[in-house]
């Protein structure tokens, strides 16, 4: 692998300081829950995760944001995904996060499927998108 386009650090996308703002007043993160973050990018969110403790791993569609993720975190436990299905068995995780993903995503319905079938019985979804109306 070769070093990264950007020496400052991975490209971000969305505000990883707000989510996990966000994060800590939900309180899900107190049970120390098993997680799965959809959408992972290039890992900041994932390894701000694993840094504090958190058992998580990621998804992510694109190879070459897995590949930076790797270059700027190690080896991030990140599964390729090409479409909606989730590579998990049912019931595997307390906590799903989506941040700045859902509004990408074609068909939302089968994906909430997915997320519930791999969520554990009371476990949560916890989803941020953009305000296609105000556009904040």
């Amino acid at each position: 692998m070769t070093a990264p386009d950007n020496p400052t650090g991975p490209h971000q996308f969305g505000n990883a300081e707000a989510n996990l703002r966000f994060l800590d007043a939900t309180g899900a993160l107190t049970s120390n829950p098993e997680i799965l973050e959809i959408g992972t990018g290039t890992g900041g969110m994932l390894h701000a995760l694993r840094e504090r403790g958190a058992r998580a791993q990621g998804v992510e569609l694109n190879a070459g944001r897995i590949a930076e993720s790797q270059l700027w975190f190690g080896d991030l436990p990140i599964q390729q995904v090409s479409g909606i299905e989730l590579p998990f068995p049912a019931a595997s995780f307390d906590l799903v996060l989506s941040f700045d993903v859902f509004e990408h995503i074609k068909d939302s319905d089968a994906h909430l499927r997915e997320v519930h079938r791999v969520l554990r019985p009371g476990g949560l979804y916890l989803v941020q998108t953009p305000n296609k109306w105000l556009n904040a």
